[in-house]
């Protein structure tokens, strides 16, 4: 069988070839294989070398896409850990997944922002300071007191006697079901805190309950004015500020 000797052109096409496979095995994607040979074979080698080339540079792409996307996430996560709750993350991707997860993290940041506010509206409610009468304020607690919330309380009724030059401040405990001692300390200290400013403090609706519980803890009631009702604690508060004047 007599062999056909391989043309030089159709030679150097093999090799142009040989040489573009292995740059892309070095990782240079930016090769262009012909794909016009006269030799159909030679052609199809070109188109596919081609393929590989183009499926390279969008892995490369896509890696440094992916490597920039996770570093962007990450700083806006520990943002947000930090209490930065107004940092987004970037969704300008080419890739969908990347683009997806930038919007789920901005769902979840926006997700924790609304319940901070809602928290923080629900600690303002929870605590509000009235302005019921010339000279008198009334501070209504409700629900369980905590020794941070009893310590927020104290300092926005001292904030709010300044800032109405209150002679009484009248705390309503009707709707506080129990109290513990370290809570017992900080209503002592709010009303010492109230002398020093020159104001007078009645607490009100001061529950069976709760008197026994601050009888127990050795609390001794007689340190403070006590009303049996908000109601009764008005009238006084009134009489007060009356006589007062």
């Amino acid at each position: 069988m007599t062999a056909h000797p391989i043309s030089p052109e159709l030679l150097k096409e093999l090799e142009a070839h040989f040489n573009a496979l292995q740059k892309l095995e070095r990782g240079d994607a930016q090769i262009q294989a012909r794909e016009d040979s006269s030799v159909e074979i030679v052609s199809r080698m070109g188109g596919m070398i081609n393929q590989l080339a183009n499926m390279s540079r969008e892995s490369i792409k896509l890696s440094m896409e992916m490597s920039l996307a996770i570093a962007q996430f990450l700083d806006v996560l520990n943002q947000m850990a930090a209490g930065n709750l107004k940092a987004r993350a970037p969704i300008d991707f080419e890739t969908e997944v990347l683009a997806a997860l930038g919007k789920g993290i901005n769902t979840a940041i926006a997700k924790v922002q609304e319940r901070t506010l809602l928290e923080e509206l629900l600690k303002e409610l929870s605590t509000p300071v009235l302005y019921a009468w010339e000279g008198v304020i009334v501070m209504p607690l409700i629900g369980t007191l905590t020794s941070d919330r009893a310590q927020e309380a104290m300092e926005k009724l001292l904030k709010s006697i300044t800032q109405h030059h209150a002679r009484v401040a009248l705390i309503d405990i009707t709707g506080v079901p129990v109290i513990d001692s370290m809570v017992a300390q900080h209503l002592i200290r709010t009303i010492k805190a109230v002398k020093i400013l020159g104001s007078d403090a009645i607490i009100t609706g001061i529950s069976a309950e709760v008197a026994s519980i601050l009888v127990k803890i050795g609390i001794e009631v007689e340190q403070f004015m006590t009303r049996s009702s908000l109601h009764e604690g008005l009238k006084q508060a009134i009489k007060m500020v009356g006589a007062s004047q």
